[in-house]
């Protein structure tokens, strides 16, 4: 788990609040494991929401999945 900072401020009054969020990473193969677990077959998977190729130093995965 790794946790990820989000801070706001208030236009208001210009209060600031920090926000740290515990975040799970999950790999590509955590979601074959779960893909096959569950019953899904993966259609595709992109690296962005342009459906890009998805690699390693992609920023985003975006995996389509479908109910066998």
């Amino acid at each position: 788990i790794i946790y990820y900072s989000k801070k706001y401020i208030w236009e208001e009054n210009k209060k600031e609040i920090v926000l740290n969020l515990p975040v799970k990473v999950y790999t590509i193969e955590d979601f074959i494991k779960f893909a096959k677990q569950y019953n899904y077959k993966i259609e595709a998977v992109y690296g962005d929401y342009d459906r890009s190729t998805y690699t390693a130093k992609s920023r985003k995965q975006i995996i389509i999945l479908r109910k066998k």
